[in-house]
């Protein structure tokens, strides 16, 4: 069975990556650049995203593009959505959970055109 990781740029939808069977920092730093951090468990994202593990460019820098608008936080620069383990291991989501994933996050979404239903 395939597994995706989500990733999300500002300005842009969501798009669904084919992850590895063990997502490590490398790979995370391929969609995120830089230093990166862990968005929490109980942190306003992982909330509205259902205890995701999220990943997020250290958003200190200001001169990062808004990415997402959440309830009290907006989160700058690209983000890298996917799963932990029971073990704290990181691995992918399967099709369908990353497309709700996608969706949620493209909902969020600074600057994207919205379709009209």
């Amino acid at each position: 069975m395939e597994n995706f990781v989500v990733v999300k740029r500002p300005g842009h939808p969501a798009e669904l990556v084919r992850a590895p069977a063990a997502l490590d920092l490398a790979f995370v730093r391929m969609f995120t650049s830089g230093y990166v951090e862990l968005l929490q468990k109980g942190s306003s994202l992982s909330d509205v995203l259902d205890a995701l593990t999220i990943f997020i460019e250290d958003g200190r820098d200001e001169t990062m593009r808004a990415n997402l608008a959440l309830p009290g936080r907006v989160v700058a620069g690209p983000l890298l959505a996917c799963l932990t383990s029971a073990e704290g291991e990181e691995h992918g989501l399967c099709l369908e959970h990353a497309e709700a994933v996608a969706r949620a996050l493209d909902h969020y979404g600074v600057g994207l055109e919205r379709k009209a239903n």
